[in-house]
């Protein structure tokens, strides 16, 4: 299987934007989502990562959620739409996470 990133968010925290520069990030955040097979959301996520779940979600994409801790998956702590279906919710660290979506058996 080859992976390849296709967005890295991280490259645009900036303190220091503009509206456009906001309206570019949406833009190369969306088109992320969709030139992706798969999803990863690391948790606790902000506003951004939940509309991006939300486009993963209409695009019918396989979409992991990875938490470090089982707590953001508590009921008083969880989202509505975390408990879906479609949604594979991992707990682990970093590598473990990894681990499990590298060796998940896509055919299911």
């Amino acid at each position: 299987m080859f992976w390849e990133q296709t967005h890295d968010w991280v490259k645009n925290v900036n303190n220091d934007i503009s509206k456009d520069d906001m309206i570019y990030y949406a833009t190369l955040e969306s088109q992320g989502i969709v030139d992706a097979d798969v999803v990863i959301i690391l948790l606790p996520a902000g506003r951004g990562a939940h509309i991006e779940l939300g486009m993963s979600l209409a695009l019918k994409k396989k979409i992991f959620l990875c938490s470090v801790t089982k707590e953001e998956f508590y009921l008083e702590n969880t989202v509505a739409f975390y408990e879906l279906p479609q949604i594979i919710k991992l707990i682990g660290t970093a590598d473990e996470n990894l681990n499990k979506i590298i060796n998940y058996d896509y055919q299911e």
